[in-house]
């Protein structure tokens, strides 16, 4: 006998899932920052190589977020799209089993081929859906390493978090840096509890700062190279402030915390 069946073959269609309100703000603000930044270069307030560097990974930023709301979106429609090819494969099924039935009537084998038609227009429409959002994936992975790639072409950069020793005369520590174009701001903490700034410049790989000791005096002048991979620097120090029986001269090095 023939199973009860809805007259859509399964669920309902649902609507495209709305984008969440949290994307919608990132979204706009970092389009706005976009915005102002473009004015001011546009002014001369600033450099070019800000623009490139912010706008690039706020751009990049943004894509991710969509790429992680898009991967939500294809798990979404890939569940849909199976529950939709299970369901006309059950009707064809069902179909297929009562062709021969003496009991079923004309009509109702009418109404099951009508059904299955149904279902099965439904399951490539699942499909479809799916499909395109794969695609759609592949664009944003696409877009995204491009502007990695753009990124990394930029040159290697301070910004993050090092492992850094001045020798046995000035401490060793950790230092946080944070890039604005060329200049590089970075706050140390040593081991022994002392805290300061440090605040200079990035040439291609050439490292020119001066650390600040914390009352802001001048302690170090600090100069050297950054590796090709940007995973280490090393360089000399010419100490600014005299005094203590300390050196005047000496080596530095730092490597990226993992």
């Amino acid at each position: 006998m023939l199973k009860p069946i809805s007259s859509d073959g399964g669920q309902a269609p649902q609507s495209a899932p709305a984008i969440p309100a949290r994307l919608l703000r990132f979204a706009s603000v970092a389009a706005l920052n976009t915005a102002l930044i473009c004015v001011a270069v546009t002014c001369g307030f600033v450099s070019p190589a800000l623009v490139q560097a912010q706008s690039l990974e706020s751009l990049r930023d943004i894509e991710a977020l969509l790429l992680e709301q898009r991967l939500d979106d294809y798990g979404d429609a890939d569940r849909r799209a199976r529950t939709a090819e299970s369901q006309y494969r059950e009707l064809r099924q069902q179909l297929s089993g009562v062709l021969g039935d003496s009991e079923v009537q004309l009509k109702q084998l009418r109404a099951l081929e009508a059904q299955t038609s149904l279902a099965r227009e439904k399951a490539y429409l699942r499909d479809r859906e799916a499909t395109d959002l794969r695609h759609e994936i592949y664009s944003y992975l696409e877009r995204i390493g491009a502007m990695d790639s753009a990124i990394a072409a930029l040159g290697p950069r301070l910004s993050g978090t090092w492992s850094i020793d001045f020798g046995d005369d000035f401490g060793a520590g950790t230092v946080t840096f944070r890039m604005s174009g060329d200049r590089a701001n970075g706050t140390y903490r040593l081991t022994n509890g002392a805290l300061g700034q440090i605040r200079g410049e990035l040439i291609g790989r050439n490292i020119d700062l001066v650390r600040y000791g914390p009352g802001g005096n001048s302690q170090l002048q600090v100069r050297g190279r950054l590796s090709v991979n940007g995973q280490t620097m090393n360089g000399d120090w010419v100490a600014t402030e005299l005094g203590g029986g300390r050196n005047t001269i000496g080596k530095w090095t730092a490597q990226r915390a993992p």
